[in-house]
């Protein structure tokens, strides 16, 4: 016969799930957040959201989220360079 599970068993299974709900919150505002480099825009509300949400628990999430900034700031260089040319 099968025994219940434990309390620990159900914590344990529950705490699995919430962190995988948590890490599919993080992957969706990280989805956000990347949508907008091509434009050069740092979506700052995205961004806090994710700090939040605890991404620095999540390398690889936090390794996105850095490179999504560095990208936006080059983005922003060019567009910016390309003004300054236009200018001249």
């Amino acid at each position: 016969a099968k025994k219940a599970p434990s309390p620990e068993d159900l914590a344990a299974k529950q705490a699995a799930a919430q962190a995988e709900a948590n890490r599919q919150e993080l992957q969706r505002w990280l989805g956000y957040v990347e949508a907008k480099i091509p434009e050069g825009y740092l979506y700052a509300n995205g961004v806090a959201k994710l700090k939040a949400l605890g991404v620095a628990s999540h390398p690889d999430l936090q390794d996105r989220l850095n490179t999504a900034i560095a990208q936006v700031a080059a983005v922003k260089e060019r567009q910016e360079a390309a003004r300054t040319e236009a200018q001249h």
